[in-house]
């Protein structure tokens, strides 16, 4: 059986806060993550709201992509030999049973990227946790960006 990993950020009494990646369980209603590392790091209460599953991918620069991330894939326009950036947030779809990655354009499309376009064309440029102003200034480029 697969075991799946799990990304979320620790909670903290001062007021600063880390991410955490490793095996994700609750007792008596408390999410925990039990760290992935080889030394026997304790469990760590996480916020739930920032609980991501790993998708089993890594983009073109070997980062692991989570749920909740935001992604680029950036292509070469043949016809204008310009560049082309578009920006996508990967989701849980549960119609799908399966993780796609939402435009962050007008359309919402969806896309379901194979493991080879990730490592060819994909990278992690943030997620929606920590990058909320990313957010924004992507939507205000609808979702895309030309580079002259």
């Amino acid at each position: 059986m697969r075991k799946i990993k799990y990304r979320a950020k620790v909670r903290s009494e001062k007021g600063k806060s880390k991410w955490v990646k490793g095996f994700y369980y609750e007792v008596f209603g408390s999410p925990y993550i039990l760290p992935e590392s080889k030394e026997r790091e304790p469990s760590q209460i996480i916020v739930r709201e920032t609980l991501g599953a790993f998708i089993q991918r890594t983009d073109k620069n070997g980062v692991e992509v989570y749920e909740g991330d935001i992604i680029c894939s950036t292509i070469l326009d043949d016809e204008h030999l310009k560049l082309i950036s578009e920006y996508y947030v990967v989701e849980w779809d549960c119609e799908r049973i399966g993780f796609i990655c939402r435009f962050l354009g007008p359309s919402n499309d969806i896309e379901i990227f194979s493991q080879k376009w990730f490592w060819d064309h994909i990278e992690v440029v943030g997620n929606r946790w920590e990058n909320p102003n990313l957010l924004k200034a992507i939507s205000k480029k609808r979702g895309r960006m030309v580079h002259e």
